[in-house]
């Protein structure tokens, strides 16, 4: 079993959209999103539309990461699969892993999903000019999104009532990652955290293509990095956690 064909049965898994959580955050959550940013734009007047309607892209596809990636281990826990995962020859790291790519790629549709709402639905303007520069961005905002899936499904696994946590996380994550607000715009110490979330540097880059036509390298490649130490977190994580499994024969223990 290796990692292509447990991020293709991931796919097949969540795709079938049974879950009615995930059909709402997919499908209705951005209209939701849309409707606001539509009538700020009618009382403000309409000013750098496609940087707001990425920013709405951005926050559904994030809230499917949160409460997707983030309970995937927990999900292994309750359904009492996580031992016999961990006994297994594959690494619970590529599993985690498998299930983190592939809800950061369907994730990533509800961006798709919102520019055709936007255009069809609510009538915006839409004219990308640097269409290699968003997919490149959008591409690293994958990855990131990735690597925190990652490590959110470790630090939910360890927490009680996980679903208790998940709007503390979700909305201050929006504000200090610069989806809406510039990072410039923060106080200092917050940008500080800003700086640690690769997130932050991937909406960055993407919103430079969107407003210079051109591509801002340092903010791609140290979003690149930072979510190459949040993998390396999770990698040694996963590792203790298994071995402390393995000892105490406790699930979800670090």
């Amino acid at each position: 079993m290796n990692t292509v064909w447990l991020i293709l049965y991931e796919s097949l898994y969540f795709t079938n959209l049974r879950n009615k959580m995930y059909q709402f955050l997919l499908f209705i959550q951005p209209i939701i999103y849309l409707l606001i940013v539509k009538y700020m734009f009618i009382l403000r007047g309409g000013e750098n539309e496609e940087r707001y309607l990425f920013a709405v892209g951005i926050m559904s596809m994030w809230s499917y990461v949160l409460y997707s990636s983030g309970s995937s281990l927990v999900s292994l826990k309750w359904s009492g699969t996580l031992e016999m995962i961990i006994n297994a020859k594959t690494s619970l790291f590529k599993i985690i892993l498998s299930k983190a790519i592939n809800n950061a790629f369907i994730g990533a549709l509800t961006i798709g999903i919102t520019l055709i709402y936007a255009k069809f639905l609510f009538r915006f303007n839409l004219s990308f000019d640097s269409l290699i520069g968003i997919i490149v961005s959008v591409l690293t905002l994958i990855v990131s999104l990735v690597s925190i899936g990652m490590l959110l499904s470790i630090l939910y696994s360890i927490s009680k009532n996980v679903y208790a946590h998940q709007n503390i996380i979700l909305y201050p994550m929006m504000l200090i990652s610069g989806i809406y607000y510039p990072i410039e715009l923060l106080p200092e110490f917050v940008q500080y955290l800003s700086f640690l979330i690769p997130m932050s540097w991937a909406i960055h880059s993407l919103y430079f293509v969107i407003e210079n036509n051109s591509f801002d390298y340092i903010d791609l490649i140290t979003s690149l990095i930072v979510s190459c130490l949040y993998f390396t977190l999770s990698y040694v994580l996963l590792k203790r956690m298994t071995q402390k499994i393995k000892e105490t024969s406790v699930m979800g223990v670090l």
